[in-house]
Order: C-alpha cells, then structure tokens, then sequence
C-alpha cells in the first residue's frame, strides 16, 4: 500500500533549469516483497520525463536489480511537479537491509532526500533455522 505525500511547497532543481521546480504530489515507496525474500538491496537510477502539466510522463530505471527497479520505476511515476516547461531529470532510489534480523516491519521506513534521492530501509528476513 502507498501513502500518498502532498507536499506544496518542496522546491525541485533540475540540471540546467534556470528556477527549481515544485514538486506537490509524491508516493511512499515500498521494499518488493520478493526483493525483501531474496534480501536484494542496491541502488536504482530512474530517469523521468516530466510534461508541461507536471506529471511524470515516462520514468526508465537506468541501473540496479530488477525486482527493484520495477519498484522505483512504478512509484516515480506518480510524482507531480508544478506546471512548467517540458523537462527530463534522474532520481536515485536506494533500497537498503538493516541488521539486526528481526521479524519484517509492516512498512520500511522511508526518507526522502530530495530532490534526487529516496532511501527505503527494512529489516533484514529472518533465516530458517
């Protein structure tokens, strides 16, 4: 489940854009289940393409697993930005295992370091014994 975020008054600075941009609607991201399994962490690159209307009209993970990825690639293109000219910019989500093994939180936590990056953090699964 995604919580959605409103936040109005976040400036957004894009490479080469003369004034930052607003960003006004983001999503919580969630630690994919079968990343969480496998214990798969790593960093995923995802470069968007935001349209003069502000939404996220294209995002493609550029690095990382795949499994999270998909995750990255999916909760990104939820973003809104306030209206402006067309623009392409890259977010860098890092999802992350924490020690010690502990039974799995309902919901990872969540920082986001904006305006380029989003750390997903969650225990890490417990072995079988």
């Amino acid at each position: 489940m995604l919580r959605a975020i409103c936040l109005t008054f976040l400036l957004f600075s894009i490479p080469g854009n003369r004034e930052p941009r607003c960003l006004v609607h983001l999503e919580t991201p969630e630690y994919p289940n079968l990343a969480w399994d496998a214990r798969i962490e790593g960093q995923v690159t995802v470069s968007i393409h935001i349209a003069p209307s502000g939404k996220v009209t294209s995002a493609l993970g550029r690095s990382g697993h795949r499994l999270l990825r998909v995750e990255a690639e999916g909760n990104v293109s939820h973003w809104i930005f306030a209206p402006g000219l067309e623009e392409d910019a890259e977010i860098t989500y890092r999802f992350k295992l924490q020690k010690p093994e502990a039974r799995r939180q309902s919901t990872p936590h969540v920082e986001f370091d904006l305006p380029y990056s989003v750390l997903i953090l969650s225990n890490l699964p417990q072995l079988n014994q």
